[in-house]
């Protein structure tokens, strides 16, 4: 079993000075598998490591058989959260085999709707006893292991990362028994309860210790876990509470969510949030297009996007990048919901989602692109959140 360890910090704490310090540097003598959201990442451990850390590279086969020969070798690798989302079995006997220790660079995304393939018909599989659906959930193959058509629905069912809700929205969800292939396991984030990571660890029961990170002596060192000191973001940030909000009449809990969104009824009022964006870059705030950072969801950009801010587009899922560090104009569009069917799934679990934590945990990653996360930085951050609920969120975080 491994030995999971949650560093529970917010975001410019020194959680990767950390990690760099006292595993890349220090233990030359453990395996390590760096695993990070974006290729850029993997390049700075790469480029700012003591150790030799390889990157798995398409070598005429595929990337993942290039990372299971690294493995085989004992190598230092670092690579993204895609790839070890795909993580087949080569790679988890290489794991097998070797003593490596994980560091996690933020959470995965464990549990996704599983999108069907041209041709995969479910109903069709279990007329024709290929599948059967388990208590739980689960889908198991039971069918012929020579019919190739729907191999990908054989391979997981058999590893048992496919489940059903209501019989009808299949999800997929990360092997987990991957995570009892390491040593030593270090999962970097801030806000673990908000993360679906956590809410899929009380599905398998994998145990963690939550630790923090702490600045003792110039040296930054793992702690017992603690709810960082606020008082410094609090003089920094300014939240917009004006005009502009009022203007909107949103006062339900769902106005901005993704549904919202694509309602052909909300038609004008997000010309008119798109308005107040406008009004709140170049009025209120009056700063240039390089200093704006903006989000919405993907299929609502191009709604909103208007001359003056269209380039300071940041995904509202963006987190682990520095690279938005001189921004000082934020706009938050978005009213962050679950997957419905997802919370289903948990719910017939026994386990509660708090779509509150997770919604808060998003928008905080989000903002901590922007030069809110340079210590020493003594530039105001203004922020604009037009979701009542979630402007209330943050407020209240801001304030406990």
């Amino acid at each position: 079993m491994s030995k999971v360890t949650v560093i529970d910090s917010i975001m410019g704490s020194g959680k990767t000075t950390w990690v760099q310090n006292e595993l890349l540097d220090k233990h030359f003598d453990k395996n390590i598998l760096y695993i990070t959201p974006f290729l850029s990442e993997v390049q700075r451990i790469i480029d700012n490591s003591k150790r030799k850390i390889f990157q798995p590279q398409n070598m005429g086969s595929s990337k993942l058989d290039n990372l299971a020969k690294l493995l085989n070798a004992e190598m230092d690798i670092a690579s993204t959260h895609e790839l070890f989302k795909r993580f087949d079995d080569n790679c988890k006997q290489a794991l097998r085999d070797n003593r490596y220790t994980l560091i996690l660079d933020e959470t995965i995304a464990p549990i996704i709707p599983y999108q069907c393939k041209a041709g995969e018909d479910f109903k069709y599989l279990l007329e024709k006893e290929e599948i059967t659906i388990a208590n739980n959930g689960a889908v198991k193959w039971i069918g012929s292991e020579l019919n190739m058509r729907f191999s990908d629905v054989r391979t997981l069912a058999k590893n048992d990362c496919l489940f059903v809700v209501d019989g009808k929205c299949y999800l997929w969800l990360f092997p987990h028994e991957i995570f009892d292939l390491f040593e030593n396991i270090y999962i970097c984030t801030y806000l673990f309860d908000g993360s679906m990571m956590k809410y899929y660890f009380d599905l398998y029961d994998i145990k963690y210790e939550t630790k923090s990170i702490d600045k003792i002596n110039d040296r930054y060192t793992l702690v017992d876990y603690y709810k960082p000191n606020k008082a410094y973001i609090r003089e920094r940030i300014n939240v917009y509470d004006g005009n502009l909000n009022s203007n909107l009449n949103l006062y339900k809990d769902t106005s901005l969510s993704v549904k919202w969104f694509e309602q052909s009824t909300n038609a004008d009022k997000i010309d008119q949030i798109r308005k107040n964006i406008t009004n709140f870059v170049k009025h209120i705030n009056q700063v240039k297009s390089g200093q704006v950072m903006w989000t919405s969801y993907k299929k609502a950009k191009r709604k909103l996007s208007n001359k003056g801010f269209s380039r300071g587009f940041v995904s509202c899922n963006s987190r682990a990048t520095n690279e938005f560090s001189d921004r000082t104009c934020l706009i938050y569009t978005c009213n962050w919901y679950e997957n419905p069917e997802i919370v289903k799934f948990f719910s017939q679990h026994n386990i509660k989602v708090s779509q509150d934590k997770i919604a808060l945990a998003n928008l905080l990653q989000w903002i901590w692109r922007s030069n809110i996360r340079v210590s020493g930085s003594d530039k105001t951050i203004s922020i604009y959140i037009p979701s009542a609920r979630m402007r209330k969120l943050f407020v209240d975080w801001l304030n406990d």
